[in-house]
This record gives structure tokens, sequence and C-alpha cells, in this order.
């Protein structure tokens, strides 16, 4: 059984040459190839014996249209390079789609021929969502009826040589019909390849029938540096490091999900230092809705970053809170919900809960047992520290006498992400169950995280 291997690359660098290598590891019998999009330019040399430099112009000189002028052409339509490939090497029974953000964790030429033993022309990943709830049926409803389309991811795919044809000549027609305008839209890849495939009758399976895909998904990606914690992932998707995948991590539309519970960004990003992520995080937290003359940069803040480890688990961190009541401003418009935000444990410089101008305004958590606490520390929202430059904070073993361990009147604001946050060390080491903040008088208040330090005791 002959295969090649497409390796998709845009650019190169140290963490697409290490991909190239992961893939080379897998493929024993196969050829792999690597095309590299250079729409942009040169991507420069490429240390693989069988490469393939192709650009948008070229793709549209053959016939190919673009679709969507404010997408990439090899990104809308992620199949074209396929087409590249089985015009210039068209001799193989199966072709193998990999792009560089995908890792296939498995022996290829076994993969390969557990396909084609089940007689397959197509292997991707269904779509588990919806067709009226994917966010691409809209490059397509009009030309398929939303009963037989078919979205399937196919960052890592599995075309038989008879399948290549028959898409590479259906996309040319389309293209040709977008362009005289007899229609109006143009389907992105994941919708095109697999409806279009089941349309002609060909056979379509998914990469689960021959793997572990549990960390194959679009997003949320997967740091480079825990591939190990994704060991089990037969197909991985997608892979990225350094700037590329806090990027991703921080991508605005993902960003009112940061506060929530289980939130897969605010974890991923607990196990990065907060250098890496935070002097991009600030200015989009606090900058969201804001008009152009009130936008928020670092440079504003002139404190170093707060880097200082925690000394001792976070016993506050997930634990359920409470506040006085919540805000247009809130991250969620339920108060337990919104107050959660306060302990998911990862420091932003933004505010995570938002009170109403309350008097008092307050903000509980219930550390649901009886602890000896050592150290409470509160990091405040960077760009509006002074509300809260007076708070007070009381602790309570039963939520009904409570002991003031602060009653801050103090001048000069607090810091958090940036400068020092409020840092209260208990030498007596006070045993509760309940930790409250609040301000006196009419005043919204709204913090960044709250830590607190100690050991579960025996009820009493």
């Amino acid at each position: 059984m002959s295969y090649a291997v497409l390796f998709k690359i845009y650019f190169v660098d140290s963490f697409v040459i290490r991909q190239l290598e992961r893939l080379k590891s897998r493929v024993t019998q196969g050829h792999i190839y690597v095309i590299a999009d250079e729409t942009n330019g040169d991507v420069g040399p490429i240390p693989h014996d069988r490469v393939v430099r192709v650009t948008e112009a070229e793709m549209i000189a053959q016939g190919f249209a673009k679709g969507d002028p404010n997408t990439s052409l090899f990104w809308h339509s992620a199949d074209l390079s396929l087409y590249r490939l089985f015009e210039s090497q068209p001799g193989y029974d199966y072709y193998v789609t990999v792009e560089y953000d995908a890792i296939v964790n498995g022996d290829a030429d076994r993969l390969v021929a557990a396909v084609a033993a089940k007689n397959y022309d197509f292997v991707g990943q269904e779509v588990a969502k919806a067709v009226a709830e994917w966010p691409w049926t809209k490059t397509c409803n009009r030309i398929y009826d939303p009963a037989i389309l078919r979205p399937y991811l196919n960052a890592i795919a599995f075309y038989s040589a008879r399948a290549v044809p028959v898409l590479r000549d259906r996309r040319l027609e389309l293209s040709r019909l977008f362009r005289d305008q007899e229609i109006d839209q143009f389907p992105i890849s994941e919708a095109f390849i697999a409806t279009e495939l089941a349309r002609a009758g060909l056979t379509i399976g998914n990469l689960s029938e021959f793997g572990d895909t549990g960390a194959y998904d679009w997003w949320p990606p997967t740091n480079e540096a825990e591939l190990d914690m994704v060991a089990h992932g037969t197909f991985i998707h997608p892979v990225l490091a350094g700037e590329r995948y806090i990027d991703s991590l921080l991508r605005s539309e993902r960003l009112p999900a940061l506060f929530k519970p289980a939130s897969p960004v605010a974890e991923k990003l607990l196990r990065l230092p907060p250098r890496d992520y935070i002097p991009k995080l600030l200015p989009k937290l606090i900058n969201r809705r804001r008009p152009p003359d009130r936008l928020f940069s670092i440079a504003q803040v002139k404190e170093p970053l707060f880097e200082t480890p925690d000394p001792s688990p976070n016993i506050a961190r997930g634990k359920p809170a409470t506040q006085s009541s919540v805000s247009p401003f809130s991250r969620s418009k339920q108060v337990e919900q919104d107050a959660a935000g306060a302990v998911n444990g990862l420091v932003t410089g933004s505010f995570s809960f938002h009170t109403g101008c309350d008097d008092p305004s307050w903000w509980l958590v219930d550390l649901e047992g009886p602890h000896a606490i050592d150290a409470i520390w509160v990091f405040n929202r960077m760009d509006l520290p002074g509300r809260a430059r007076n708070l007070k904070i009381s602790i309570s073993p039963d939520g009904r006498d409570w002991t003031r361990i602060l009653d801050r009147e103090a001048e000069k604001n607090f810091g958090g992400a940036y400068g020092e946050p409020l840092m209260v060390t208990l030498a007596d080491r006070p045993v509760a169950r309940f930790v409250r903040l609040e301000l006196a008088g009419r005043q919204f208040l709204h913090l960044d995280q709250v830590k607190v330090f100690g050991v579960a005791q025996p009820d009493a």
C-alpha cells in the first residue's frame, strides 16, 4: 500500500522543524512531502528532500477561487494543497494530510493499512456540533441542503487516490460558479470535503475508529511542552509553542469564559509563568468595550510583575463564593458565578468580579470547613486600584460571628499582578471557615484574585 504524507506549513521555525521530525518518526513506508504556502514570501530553507512551494496566485491561475477575500486561500480551502501534490505525484494509493500544528502519534503505516482495509475514501473527524450551530455552515447553507451537510475536522485526514480528483474537479466547478456569480458562497473545506464525497457515493470514516481523538479538536491548543499530558492521543491538534500557544489561548472571543468554573483557558494559563501571559492578557481584559481614548496599556503600570510563588496550596481556589450584588460590569449575571472568578487561581491584573455600588459592598468565600489560616493575599484590579484602598477583611468559623483581621486605612493603593498585592500574615493562625472582604460606605468592590493559605482542621 503506497501512500504520501503532505505536511502543510506556512513558515519555518524551530517548532515546525520539530513537528516535521515527529512526523518522520511515525512514517516508515510512506513518502513525506512538505508543502509550503509562500503567498506572503519565501519561507526560507526547509531541511527536507521533498518540498513543494506554492502561492495563492498559482492556485487561482489554475482556476481555483479564493472564496472569502478576508482569509487565506489555503486556510479557507485547505484541500487545495492536496490537489497540488496529487497533480505532481499522482501514483499513490492514499494521501495523508497533516497540518503543521497536528501530530500523528501512531504508526502511520498501520493507520493507512487500517483505513485501506475498511475501503474508506476519506477519514477525518466528524463535527459533533449540530449543523445549525456550526459556525461555518454560513459558507455553504445555500449550496447544500443542511440535511446532507457533513462537517469534518481535517487537520489530519486520509484520502484514497480516487477521492482526490473527485474533490478537485468539484472544487473547480464551484470556483467557476462563484466567479460567474451563479453562487454567492464558497464552502470552507471542513464542510466541502465529506459532503461532496458522500454526494459522489464514496465511503467516509472517522479518525476515532483508528485511535484516540481525546486531544483532537479545533481548540484549545496543547502546549508543546506538555505533550506528555496527552501522550495517550493517537491524533493531537492543535499543538503550539511559545507565543503562538499563548496568543491562541487569549483569542478575544474566548475571554468571556475565562472566569467561569473549570475554564480550560484558566487551567492552561495557570501552568505558565505569569510573565508569559499577563502582559498580553491584562490590556485585552481591561480594554474590552472601552472607547479608543480610554484604552489601557501595561506601560501605565510602573511596578514590576509580581512573581512570588504561593507559599502553600491556595485553599480558597475553586471554593464557593458569593458577594453583595452584581453590576452591569460583572463577568456573570449570577452572584455566585461572578464571585467565583476571584478564586479560580488565575491572576490577570483585571477584575474577576464586580459588585454593584452597595453600602456596604462585600465578597465572601466559604472554605467548606475549618482551617488554620496562615495568610490571605488580595490582588487588586490594576486600572482602578483606588476603590479598594480601605479594604476590610474578616474571618468567621460559622458565618455568624466575625473577627476583623484587617481594617485598612491607607493613602497608598495596594497592587496585584504588577506591584505588591495585599499580603496579610496571621501569626496566631486563627481557625475559620469563611473569609469576607468589604468596603465601608457606598462603593463598588472589584478585585482580581483572593488567595487563602492554611491547613484544614478537624471539625469540632
